[in-house]
């Protein structure tokens, strides 16, 4: 399927609009190139798709091109990068988890927290700064960056300066993943 994609007509060079339509725009083709640079397995495919665009495509999507082009291949992480560095640094969050005037069970429960690491199972709204270190995870595992970043932003100060990198990356990747999805949408809608 790979070498399918890579060997057919992508990068093949052609003056006329017909023509690009056959290389490249056709629905089913989209779908797959969607779904390979949208779950990493060939991120940068889209410059390939980007070099075959007209004038006036290029023109349509400047915006987005432009994000992407600012974007060295070395700063737009995977999601996969993102879990595991998310998974190191909220180690690091759970240290800043802040004590509470709630009593002295909550205070063992943020103690025990900030010592063993402790994440709820199954939170359905994210009240504490554990439920919300836990929501993130989920949300990173079923590929959902929005809601990730979301519920990080609703994190303690304390715990969000800590991993403030990680939060520059996954939000370059949500930027990232919104561009790629925009120009696929713009070319599946011609």
């Amino acid at each position: 399927e790979s070498n399918e994609i890579e060997n057919d007509q992508l990068t093949t060079k052609s003056n006329s609009k017909e023509d690009k339509k056959d290389n490249f725009k056709s629905q089913n083709r989209l779908n797959l190139l969607e779904q390979r640079i949208l779950q990493g397995d060939d991120e940068f495919l889209i410059f390939k798709i980007i070099d075959e665009l007209d004038d006036y495509e290029l023109n349509d999507l400047k915006e987005e091109i432009s994000f992407l082009k600012k974007h060295s291949y070395y700063e737009i992480k995977s999601i996969d990068f993102l879990k595991d560095e998310f998974k190191k640094t909220s180690n690091l969050m759970f240290d800043k988890i802040p004590s509470s005037n709630d009593g002295i069970i909550n205070n063992i429960f943020v103690w025990a927290s900030r010592s063993l690491h402790l994440r709820p199972i199954n939170v359905g709204n994210p009240e504490t700064p554990q439920e919300k270190i836990s929501t993130i995870e989920t949300a990173l595992k079923n590929h959902d960056l929005k809601l990730a970043l979301s519920v990080f932003d609703g994190l303690p100060n304390e715990m969000q300066t800590v991993a403030r990198p990680w939060y520059y990356q996954a939000q370059n990747r949500l930027n990232f993943d919104i561009a790629v999805a925009r120009i696929i949408y713009y070319l599946k809608d011609k």
